[in-house]
């Protein structure tokens, strides 16, 4: 996502199938670079996969798009939230609050579907 010094609004959007995008939330720019914003309601989807995109509007109207983040949903009661930060593609940060005791694993994967990170939490 390019430079907010003429951002008017970012939209946190998601898809099922990395194509086809919708704005699940908007958050109005402010002078900070540093952004949060958490998805409620993941047992809507019925996918095991969701992809993930920030959408920055401009003032003049032109748009620009972050890289597509991609998170794996195998229990979908837990809630988790994406935070990133505007404009940085090397930081991603992934909240999980877990509602029942037992284990998660998180994987990070590249655009060409190779995992490249994983990690695996435990919750008591």
């Amino acid at each position: 996502v390019a430079n907010n010094s003429n951002n008017d609004r970012f939209e946190v959007q998601v898809s099922t199938n990395s194509n086809n995008f919708e704005t699940i939330g908007t958050v109005a720019n402010r002078t900070n670079t540093k952004y949060s914003f958490i998805h409620n309601n993941i047992e809507k989807y019925a996918a095991p996969v969701l992809y993930y995109r920030i959408k920055q509007v401009d003032k003049d109207g032109s748009v620009s798009f972050s890289p597509v983040k991609q998170i794996r949903i195998s229990d979908k009661t837990a809630m988790f939230s994406l935070l990133d930060n505007i404009g940085a593609s090397t930081l991603l940060q992934l909240r999980i609050n877990a509602t029942n005791n037992g284990k998660a694993v998180a994987t990070v994967y590249n655009m060409n579907g190779q995992a490249v990170k994983t990690a695996e939490f435990a919750f008591a």
